[in-house]
């Protein structure tokens, strides 16, 4: 099943995480929710197939393939929109911090210099228009 293969893989994840001081991706509630609607899928899942083995086999199903493929979507569906979140990025370091500062700082005394020496103009410039030679 791919619920469990998901909830293995996050639990996985999460202890690695927790020892590179990461952020986690999934919350625990979030993998606890996985986990029991999981269970309870398949505790329905179990109970069914025993029910049917008790019917003859003109009897009409407990297990209808419709209610198995919608209780399977929508496992995935809530799986799927916590596979497809992004990963939380990571805390910068201080030093990494403070070199972009010192960069834009130098940039932006780079770019006064430069507007000191060029005329700065927010109006956009008006066409001239041509004068009608003046009658006689």
């Amino acid at each position: 099943m791919a619920g469990k293969a998901f909830l293995e893989s996050a639990l996985q994840n999460r202890t690695m995480e927790a020892k590179e001081s990461l952020p986690h991706k999934y919350t625990m509630d979030e993998l606890e929710d996985v986990k029991t609607r999981l269970k309870e899928t398949v505790e329905w899942l179990e109970e069914g197939i025993t029910e049917q083995k008790k019917l003859a086999k003109n009897d009409d199903p407990v297990l209808i393939s419709a209610e198995m493929k919608a209780r399977g979507v929508t496992l995935q569906n809530h799986v799927m929109k916590l596979t497809k979140r992004k990963t939380p990025t990571p805390p910068k370091k201080e030093k990494a911090k403070e070199q972009p500062k010192e960069e834009t700082k130098k940039e932006e005394a780079k770019e006064e210099k430069a507007g000191q020496s060029e005329p700065a103009s927010d109006a956009p410039e008006e066409p001239k228009q041509a004068r009608a030679p003046e009658e006689l």
